[in-house]
């Protein structure tokens, strides 16, 4: 802690650190300026500048700055560019300075537990690799330039249904492996500045007073030394989330909260550790933000469209491209067909919204190079009703023309923060609109608006199908130019298509009910459930066409076997070989040889994004250490390296994969040993524990061979192959009097077990 902060802490009364606790406003903190301490300010968002602009109580205020509206987190994750990613959140921080705003609200890292969560549009991916490593850059990106960042929603934020009470709950696995993962890479890697806890509870407590989340993980392991913000208006209890770890409440409860902490303190003469503990965070937070802050700051604000716009064009999907129908061609005759075209829906709807100072439409951009381009609007984008006229309409103009635009989506009402969706079909407006067009004209190309998965019934039935997901306000601009093949498609899938809403892992928990949502699938999320189960999808994990062709060739390893704390290299090449410039997403998954019901057949651990020009070839290296063969163990809560066989998977996608090897890694062979025997363990239990079993075979060998005629050994090593031994060995020891026909006595079994626990105790010091 600097000499100066040190100082400012020294003259703070617990007045003035209780105040500290809690915002002086909606958007800023206390204003302590007397004791060295002015308030800073905090706005949204993840993907642009969201600052009110005279209002300082509202929380939706209807008038903000206008501010460059980035692509949303669902476009820069299609990017898979952590360099690009890293950009956009240097543009975002220059407008914060140039606002004197000192802390960006974002990004979020929720994970996409199912298509249907209301807010997707907002988070980066199903997978926690991909999702931790572009918040890292887009946290480096911000912070970088002296404004902090907010990394949210921690934690098992997964739905808008009740997320101010709802119950999610979860094994401790599968909330580290999946669902914590993400903020562990972000935290250890770009240590941002605050954490927005979430709304709801994690199994019992809310996620403002979660100790497990706040202290024990955040705190005390990953050693997160930041500040822990609430979500707007999301405290339970005050004083116990200060007891835990949660720094700052915001907005302000106009003392409210403050008084009952002081009342804790001065009717209780409660431990000021953690007041204190608090109070030295926030005097560092604000003392860094002010010093970062430049009054006369001011830079040109639309020298941030460049970088909207690459990354808008970097982050379309190419789904579908039958008999290269796209790019389009400079004669080719086209027509246009949507609302969307000329009405872009360019992001989501909720606290992230921009009031973008500048919007492109695809209508406006396209008839640049197309001058005789003729419109039909389609749909009412206010209204689900399928509109006879407007089809027809738009039908009679497509008959007549090479290649048919169809700009369709989901509007701004099926999907925004507050309310999750109820399905994953587009309007049946836009369906009729696909299937009529479609049958006067066979060069149908779709272009998707929309923030997260859709089903498409029309998959088969059109030439090419754009996923172009919402884009921020460049958005026309780069279609513009993605179509015509002045840029090609480099961007893929950070989320899996499934192909109905019913295979979806979370299907049968999701949204939950009575105030619980039960995290029921475990591990098994987005790809990983698909690719274990072998579920066909409707576009995988990964997935994205471009203009041009890849070749992969090379792959070298400089070695097959990786033991704990070691590492190993891998080498290949990338070659176009087709005939435009373009950038391939190479990525790496590992697939255990022997998955079980615990282990997912296949996970991402690697990617690059690489820049090829026609005939360009380059070499590409991988790192992999023994962490990433890890799975958390709940018996020793820990990350465990799993002893196994792995296949090392090159490829374009997870279904497309073009290079592979193997490697042994030599983990920790971890044996599930009791720590105590009860009169519910099994005789298979004392069997396995080395301290019991030679004990327990003399013992089970006069009734086993009375039995079956094998001896005691012969039960346990056939316990999952043979009828009788699966009995025996499986039954509860509260049950042996009856099977023994009372030739064993109750009082017989509690003196066993008191020897047996002696032995086990003796045994388990040795290893400890």
């Amino acid at each position: 802690m600097k000499e100066n902060n040190k100082k400012i802490l020294r003259k703070l009364t617990l007045r003035d650190k209780i105040n500290l606790l809690s915002g002086k406003s909606y958007w800023h903190t206390y204003d302590l300026t007397k004791k060295g301490l002015p308030p800073i300010m905090m706005c949204d968002g993840p993907h642009g500048l969201r600052k009110e602009i005279i209002a300082d109580d509202e929380l939706m205020p209807k008038d903000t700055v206008k501010a460059t509206c980035f692509p949303p987190l669902v476009n820069l994750a299609s990017t898979w560019d952590e360099k690009l990613v890293k950009e956009v959140g240097q543009a975002i921080a220059k407008e914060a300075k140039k606002e004197q705003v000192s802390i960006v609200l974002g990004p979020g890292i929720n994970i996409k537990r199912s298509p249907l969560c209301g807010r997707n549009f907002e988070y980066f991916s199903e997978d926690p690799y991909l999702s931790g490593h572009l918040a890292k850059a887009f946290i480096n990106g911000v912070q970088n330039e002296g404004i902090g960042t907010s990394l949210k929603h921690y934690a098992l934020n997964n739905q808008e249904t009740n997320r101010l009470h709802i119950n999610a709950i979860s094994d401790e696995r599968t909330m580290r492996e999946i669902y914590l993962k993400g903020f562990e890479i972000a935290i250890k890697e770009s240590n941002p500045w605050t954490i927005m806890c979430s709304y709801n509870k994690i199994n019992g407590y809310y996620a403002s007073m979660n100790k497990y989340l706040l202290n024990d993980v955040l705190r005390d392991e990953w050693k997160y030394d930041g500040i822990v913000v609430t979500d707007w208006g999301a405290v339970s209890d005050r004083y116990i989330g200060l007891k835990y770890g949660l720094d700052l409440e915001m907005p302000t409860s106009k003392g409210y909260n403050n008084k009952i902490v002081l009342w804790k303190y001065l009717t209780f003469r409660a431990r000021r550790k953690y007041l204190n503990q608090t109070a030295r965070r926030l005097v560092n937070l604000i003392v860094k933000s002010r010093e970062n802050l430049e009054p006369n700051y001011d830079f040109d604000i639309t020298s941030n469209e460049e970088v909207a716009l690459r990354a808008c064009e970097d982050s379309f999907v190419l789904l579908k491209n039958d008999n290269n129908l796209l790019p389009l061609k400079k004669d080719d005759k086209i027509c246009i067909i949507g609302e969307f075209a000329k009405r872009p829906r360019f992001q989501g709807e909720g606290s992230s919204h921009i009031n973008a100072y500048n919007v492109y439409n695809a209508f406006d951009e396209l008839k640049k190079a197309y001058q005789d381009v003729k419109y039909s609007k389609g749909y009412n984008l206010e209204k689900e009703e399928i509109n006879e006229e407007l089809i027809n309409e738009a039908k009679e103009l497509s008959k007549d023309v090479d290649k048919v635009l169809l700009f369709v989506g989901l509007p701004t009402s099926f999907e925004s923060e507050g309310y999750d969706r109820k399905h994953l079909d587009l309007p049946p407006s836009h369906l009729r609109l696909i299937e009529e067009v479609k049958k006067v004209n066979s060069n149908v190309i779709v272009i998707l608006t929309n923030g997260a998965p859709v089903t498409m019934s029309f998959v088969n039935d059109v030439g090419a199908i754009v996923e172009a997901y919402l884009g921020g306000q460049c958005v026309g601009k780069a279609l513009a130019n993605v179509l015509t093949g002045k840029t090609n498609f480099s961007g893929k899938l950070a989320e899996t298509f499934p192909l109905t809403l019913e295979s979806n892992p979370s299907f049968l928990n999701f949204p939950g009910e009575k105030g619980n949502v039960i995290y029921k699938e475990g591990i098994f999320v987005g790809y990983r459930y698909y690719e274990s189960k072998n579920i066909p999808v409707l576009f995988p994990f990964g997935f994205g066409l471009s203009y041009t062709s890849y070749e992969y060739s090379e792959l070298k390893i400089n070695k097959k076997v990786i033991d704990i704390n070691d590492s190993i290299k891998l080498k290949l090449k990338v070659k176009n070989i087709g005939n435009y410039d373009g950038k391939e997403i190479v990525q790496l998954y590992i697939s255990p040889k022997n998955p079980s019901n615990k282990f997912s057949k296949i996970e991402l651990r690697r990617y690059d994004k690489v820049s090829l020009n026609i005939n360009e070839e380059k070499e590409i290296e991988f790192t992999l250490s023994s962490d990433d063969f890890t799975y958390f163990d709940e018996d020793e809560k820990r990350f465990v390296v799993n002893d196994d066989e792995y296949e090392i998977l090159i490829g374009a996608s997870i279904k497309d994969i073009r290079l592979k090897t193997s490697i042994k890694v030599n983990g920790e062979k971890i044996l599930k040993l009791p720590r105590k025997l009860t009169l519910e363990s099994t005789l298979y239990d004392l069997c396995y524990h080395p301290a019991t079993r030679e004990f327990t075979f003399k013992l089970l060998d006069p009734m086993a061979k009375s039995m079956i005629g094998k001896d005691a050994k012969y039960l346990f090593e056939h316990y999952d192959d043979d009828m009788i031994s699966s009995m025996i060995m499986t039954k509860p020891l509260s049950g042996l009097p009856s099977l023994a026909q009372g030739k064993v006595k109750k009082w017989q079994l509690r003196l066993l077990l008191i020897i047996m626990n002696r032995k086990i105790r003796k045994y388990n010091r040795r290893l400890d």
